[in-house]
């Protein structure tokens, strides 16, 4: 029998990896970019989507190593996560028609990830 706690570690390693290498990619963007002109900006903000796309991965590798239990709190997590950023972030949309100050689109995501991580909590807590 595998080692759950073995596939938890490598999913924590290829997560943390990621949203770690986003948060530089990121940084490096917004620093080179605001020094530049022309459409060689718009390449230099797309710097942070390989390390996007790493999180998927590390996800969906994830949810393909562990077993049923644990994929369904994971995909429940998910789609929790998911229903609480949608409507934080079309609310705040909602807002802004009225007057609440515009923010940037670079924020969706993290109201996504903190939403998922809560969800994932919650479910988590309540199946012990």
């Amino acid at each position: 029998m595998p080692d759950p706690r073995r596939h938890d570690r490598r999913y924590l390693v290829r997560l943390v990896v990621a949203i770690v290498a986003y948060g530089l990619l990121l940084v490096v963007a917004l620093t080179v970019s605001s020094r530049l002109t022309g459409p060689i900006r718009l390449v230099v903000m797309a710097l942070p989507v390989p390390a996007l796309l790493a999180v998927v991965w590390a996800v969906w590798r994830h949810l393909r190593e562990i077993d049923e239990m644990l994929r369904q709190r994971l995909l429940h997590g998910l789609a929790l996560g998911f229903a609480i950023g949608s409507v934080l972030t079309f609310s705040y949309g909602l807002l802004q028609t009225v007057g609440a100050p515009p923010l940037p689109w670079t924020l969706v995501w993290p109201v996504y990830a903190a939403s998922w991580l809560v969800a994932s909590v919650v479910i988590n807590v309540r199946g012990r």
